[in-house]
């Protein structure tokens, strides 16, 4: 099942992005390849290193938004180290990644699992729902700086089992590589 999100009063503009000689034209509720590209080199030097091949994890559908109340996996501006966005306030689809242990899910499904208590804690809940999956792996919309972009990189697994990382990406020849790779959190 895919949730979806509403679209009302959602202001959609254009937005165009030069980095390093590229231009990428995208809106504010869409992530493109170039995009698909830097989350992908951004899970490969965090979450892929982390977990173990044959351990199952689920992938959040929809990038992280900043922490406003939420009760789910968000980002500060502040662990972000930039200014707010357009791209952290609405959640976005992500495109079709590359990450075998992690189907995609919906984040309304994972949201609504958390949200259950009949079942113990959240995490009861989630791991009923989703037996397979040890924990969840979210991002957020990668933000572009003159230098790159950075993105935030969750992997949730209980209540006080986790890790945030935030991950400065560049290009380098024609692929996205972490430049750097700083851990936020760890639970």
């Amino acid at each position: 099942m895919h949730g979806t999100i509403s679209r009302a009063g959602l202001t959609v503009c254009a937005t165009a992005v030069f980095t390093l000689g590229l231009h990428v034209l995208t809106t504010a509720d869409e992530l493109g390849p170039i995009d698909a590209a830097i989350i992908q080199a951004a899970l490969a030097s965090t979450v892929v290193d982390a977990i173990s091949p044959e351990e199952q994890w689920v992938l959040v559908d929809h990038t992280l938004t900043v922490c406003e109340g939420a009760s789910f996996a968000c980002i500060t501006p502040e662990a972000m180290e930039t200014p707010r966005t357009a791209r952290m306030t609405d959640p976005m689809a992500l495109p079709p990644l590359r990450l075998a242990q992690a189907p995609m899910v919906s984040q309304s499904d994972i949201q609504a699992v958390l949200r259950q208590r009949d079942r113990g804690t959240a995490w009861d809940g989630f791991r009923a729902h989703f037996s397979h999956a040890r924990g969840y792996i979210a991002v957020s919309a990668p933000l572009y700086d003159g230098n790159g972009a950075t993105v935030y990189v969750v992997l949730g697994c209980g209540e006080m089992c986790g890790a945030g990382w935030v991950v400065h990406v560049e290009r380098r020849g024609r692929a996205w590589r972490a430049r750097e790779v700083r851990m936020a959190w760890i639970s």
